[in-house]
């Protein structure tokens, strides 16, 4: 069983790595001119946010896998809130990526986002009552079933 001092061990651990790597992976997106690419239609006080560095959850899902991968605590559970966090995460690079590809302040339109969170959202759900749930493994089936209506 996983102790209480663990779990804020393992939060601070997390923590400390997300606050080095600020510094160092924000100048890296800013030279690379990563930033975020705000709509000449808009307010004057939005303009300001012009080349705000974007994708900074990077910073943060390589601390979380950093943190788990060193933890000790790997187990079903685990890999079913990395695959979960990780998709979304994916989800959210993708639309970062197509907004600075794109050089424009839209990525993904909000159905697509929707639809992809939707989709993954139930595949997650069906790993975890197929693969962590089910106790009898004779009629457990793993498998993803893609349904992505974009």
């Amino acid at each position: 069983m996983v102790e209480y001092l663990d779990i804020i061990r393992i939060i601070l651990i997390s923590f400390t790595i997300t606050i080095i790597l600020g510094p160092v992976v924000i100048p890296l997106l800013k030279r690379h001119k990563i930033g975020q690419n705000v709509r000449d239609d808009g307010p004057e006080t939005h303009l300001a946010k012009s080349g705000t560095p974007t994708m900074g959850g990077v910073i943060m899902l390589i601390a979380l896998l950093i943190t788990t991968m060193t933890s000790g605590m790997l187990n079903k559970d685990m890999y079913i809130l990395l695959i979960s966090t990780f998709g979304f995460g994916l989800i959210g690079f993708i639309d970062d990526y197509l907004k600075v590809a794109n050089g424009r302040s839209l990525g993904l339109k909000p159905y697509q986002k929707n639809d992809w969170a939707n989709s993954f959202g139930r595949n997650v759900g069906y790993l975890s009552v197929q693969y962590v749930y089910v106790r009898d493994q004779n009629n457990c089936s793993f498998f993803l079933v893609i349904d992505i209506w974009i």
